[in-house]
């Protein structure tokens, strides 16, 4: 049999085991995985990355030896001043993405760029693959070396599923490094979040919204996909924790060209107006967009303050508007919105890191707060950052900064040598760790529980928390 097919009913077999003990967003993305073990396990082609090239492989001396050329050639890097010998085991950097420009070799270069400044620096391979499938084959091979201590896990939803129940079942440790709409570490007792999962951040967010800026009502518009229903299910237990409620809740379709509709939808919503609260203006009535489109919902709903409107004369609010987006809406919906109702404050999800469109729209987003796993710029600099940019000749990117901070986190992590069993039970126990961009406090969890929250003031995003 091979070892396509072998994977492939190895993971039917756990899906429908634990099938009753996950969510429906975990599943669906089970569920992707295997129906992709369906279509490629039946052909045993070779193994190829991303473009039908054969997957890259870097071992620890390979990267040294090309640092050495680099450092031969003029690097800014600085000098190495202590050597040690490299730590016990070996760690697996494994990358899997499936889309174009793709922030792999971001993470590659910055993760061992980090590797190597460790003290001790730590015996460390890179696997790239280019397909949820590829990715639980070499996945499932490397959890069988027995020097292999730890894997270093960035990629898509799908790929992240078949790893995480191939670490259980080798009793691996995983540190997964992107974040996705859930934590995955509900599948793997083996499995650590580097970064808080989209429900962890909205729920912070909620929390943050009422107690720390006394908004004790609040709306939340959001797509109607998994990574919504997240996203929503974090904000709401976020507020109601702190003693808050979300008082109007509503979706829109994850790919409508506009939501106009829906976002007057929320702002008249009939529990809301009944308080006295104010709607979003709007060019036509329900009943001129019935005559003009034949539908009262239908139609280009132009939001404009009346002539002789002030904002100082509309009653304060106190409200919170939590408006969930995915990256590639951001601009298109953000046009959409006209000035809220004074007291209104808005909220976004990390999608809304775009400064382009926070700078083109400062009259509706300046004072808005955002919830993000990490910072888009270094909280302060330090000789790793510092070498690393003199290296690239740049500035780190958002992606960059993740690798060098994981790096770091690693580093230190197998200072002092540990077996998988020792790992697994230490990562959640590390004190609270402040790179460049991320706070790691896993509070004995699994789970990393510390987000960042940015303020818009000024045109300038600034951290808060």
């Amino acid at each position: 049999m091979s070892r396509y097919n072998e994977v492939a009913m190895w993971i039917n077999h756990e899906i429908w085991r634990k099938a009753l003990r996950w969510n429906r967003s975990i599943m669906r993305a089970i569920l992707t995985l295997f129906m992709m073990v369906l279509v490629m396990g039946c052909h045993t082609l070779p193994l190829l990355g991303r473009g039908g090239q054969p997957p890259r492989e870097t071992s620890s001396e390979q990267t040294a030896q090309a640092a050495a050329s680099e450092s031969e050639a003029g690097s800014a890097a600085p000098p190495k001043t202590q050597s040690a010998p490299a730590a016990a085991g070996k760690v697996i950097l494994l990358i899997s993405f499936s889309w174009s420009n793709d922030p792999a070799e971001d993470i590659q270069k910055s993760f061992t760029y980090a590797s190597r400044q460790a003290f001790p620096p730590f015996t460390m391979d890179v696997v790239r693959r280019g397909s949820a499938l590829e990715t639980a084959v070499a996945c499932d091979s490397l959890m069988q070396q027995n020097d292999v201590r730890l894997v270093i896990y960035a990629g898509d939803e799908g790929a992240a599923a078949g790893v995480a129940l191939l670490s259980a079942k080798h009793r691996v440790p995983v540190l997964k490094l992107t974040s996705d709409a859930r934590s995955f570490a509900e599948l793997s007792p083996y499995l650590c979040e580097f970064l808080p999962s989209a429900k962890r951040q909205a729920e912070v967010l909620g929390d943050y919204a009422v107690r720390d800026l006394r908004l004790a009502q609040m709306m939340n518009l959001y797509p109607l996909d998994a990574r919504g229903a997240a996203l929503a299910e974090g904000f709401r237990q976020g507020v109601e924790k702190a003693g808050g409620a979300v008082e109007v809740a509503k979706t829109y379709p994850p790919e409508a060209p506009n939501i106009r509709v829906e976002l007057a939808a929320v702002f008249s919503d009939e529990n809301r107006l009944k308080q006295g609260k104010t709607p979003l203006k709007a060019a036509l009535t329900p009943q001129e967009r019935a005559e003009a489109f034949g539908d009262a919902k239908g139609g280009e709903v132009l939001f404009s303050d009346e002539e002789g409107d002030s904002l100082s004369e509309i009653p304060l609010q106190g409200e919170g508007f939590f408006l969930a987006l995915s990256p590639d809406k951001v601009e298109p919906y953000s046009t959409q919105l006209s000035l809220l109702p004074k007291g209104v404050v808005l909220l976004g999800n990390s999608s809304w890191i775009n400064r382009d469109v926070l700078a083109r729209q400062q009259m509706i987003t300046e004072g808005m707060y955002i919830s993000s796993p990490l910072l888009p710029q270094p909280a302060e600099r330090d000789d790793l950052l510092s070498g690393y940019e003199g290296e690239k000749g740049s500035q780190a990117n958002e992606w960059e900064l993740l690798g060098l901070d994981a790096g770091d986190f690693v580093g230190r992590l197998m200072a002092v040598p540990k077996g998988r069993q020792e790992l697994i039970k230490a990562i959640p126990q590390v004190p609270q760790f402040s790179g460049r961009a991320i706070i790691v406090d896993f509070g004995g969890g699994r789970e990393n529980r510390m987000v960042r929250l940015l303020h818009l003031t000024n045109g300038e995003l600034a951290p808060v928390r």
